[in-house]
């Protein structure tokens, strides 16, 4: 579905416009999709497909971000609000808001936006030795790459790291 909305982030400065025209254009192409659906299907299948098409989305775009070996503060902001466009729309192609819960990953694609704006000791907060919020969605292999990706190779780095076990 995604066809590469984060694929070709060639600056590492900054994703550019592009990911966020083609978030948008995929939000817009599911609020038509919406539009003609909902008085067609039963609830619970409409539910279901929505439940289903946002949650490839949004598994997509998480793999991407998760694939990427450095991630500079610009396009950590960048990318969560890229996320935040996503929060903030979903939720209006279900009936009642909150239907968007059912989204399998979408706990994980919250938690992904507050790493990304995260200092090193609130990651390692939210782990909690293992027994944090962070360990619902993530595994440590996840949270050590996002680590690595996100800030420099420092010994607080490493005493992050050495944390998340």
């Amino acid at each position: 579905m995604v066809g590469g909305i984060l694929a070709d982030i060639s600056d590492p400065h900054s994703i550019g416009s592009r990911p966020f025209k083609l978030t948008r254009q995929c939000l817009r192409q599911l609020d038509v999709l919406k539009n003609v659906w909902r008085n067609v299907l039963p609830d619970s299948t409409y539910k279901q497909t929505f439940c289903d098409l946002l949650n490839d989305f949004c598994l997509d775009i998480m793999k991407r971000v998760l694939l990427l070996e450095d991630i500079s503060t610009t396009v950590a902001n960048e990318l969560s609000e890229l996320i935040e466009v996503i929060l903030n729309v979903s939720p209006t192609l279900f009936k009642e808001k909150h239907e968007v819960l059912c989204v399998p990953c979408w706990m994980k694609l919250r938690q992904l936006k507050m790493i990304l704006n995260a200092s090193l000791q609130e990651i390692t907060e939210q782990w909690c030795d293992g027994a944090g919020i962070l360990t619902a969605h993530y595994k440590v292999d996840e949270i050590r790459h996002l680590i690595r990706a996100l800030f420099q190779n420092t010994d607080r780095r490493a005493s992050a790291l050495a944390k998340i076990s």
